[in-house]
């Protein structure tokens, strides 16, 4: 607000300039007053700290914002209201608890990210699968691994009970891409990109499936021992 300030008060300034050197010379002999014309002060930088968060409200740096519960939400939402005209590029880690803000979740279509894990409903033994439900409401999932050796057999347990197979697919690699800004890098086989791949010995989701070979940069870093 200070930098608009000082430039809306520059303008000014110039546009003043402008309209006194365009008006009449005074009559001979006559000395014209003078206005001096005073320079607005520079707005004050922010600090390297400050900076930061200035350049996340502008969606220059990814901002990863954990949520510990709806009220937490509720919160942040609040503050956030101040900086209603900018766009910030935001991924909230959340609980499986988050299901209970999903009215919430379905009109912003938030980009959340959580473990692949079934919770049950409070005081009952009802599962639910609380990251399908964020994507049935239309939130951008990214799925966290609690535990890499056990992370696909997970996300097969996330497709059985409810996840469309390319949303659990997209959930750690573009989505997950896209929460740290490189998309554009990362995250899918397009022309352009890393050639970073995974080669697995048969369905991500089926239980049976090993990683095969991994190649980071189009070299390959890991290749399965053959018996």
């Amino acid at each position: 607000e200070a930098k608009k300030k000082y430039d809306a008060e520059m303008k000014k300034r110039e546009a003043q300039k402008k309209k006194a050197a365009a008006e009449k010379k005074p009559a001979e002999g006559k000395k014209a007053p003078e206005k001096p014309l005073v320079a607005p002060k520079a707005p004050k930088k922010p600090d390297a700290n400050t900076l930061v968060y200035v350049r996340f409200l502008k969606g220059e740096l990814p901002g990863i914002i954990e949520i510990s519960s709806p009220a937490d939400l509720a919160h942040w939402e609040q503050v956030m209201k101040d900086f209603s005209g900018m766009a910030p590029h935001r991924t909230y880690v959340c609980r499986s608890n988050m299901f209970k803000a999903i009215d919430r979740v379905k009109k912003e279509k938030y980009r959340i990210a959580m473990s692949p894990e079934l919770t049950f409903l409070p005081y009952t033994r009802t599962r639910i699968n609380a990251p399908g439900e964020i994507s049935l409401a239309g939130g951008k999932l990214v799925m966290l691994p609690s535990s890499y050796s056990r992370f696909l057999h997970q996300m097969a347990e996330m497709v059985k009970f409810g996840i469309p197979r390319e949303t659990a697919l997209k959930s750690f690699t573009l989505h997950a891409a896209e929460m740290i800004g490189l998309e554009k890098k990362i995250g899918s086989l397009e022309k352009g990109k890393d050639g970073d791949v995974v080669l697995l010995s048969g369905d991500p989701f089926a239980f049976s499936t090993r990683v095969v070979k991994v190649l980071v940069d189009g070299k390959v870093v890991h290749t399965e021992e053959t018996p």
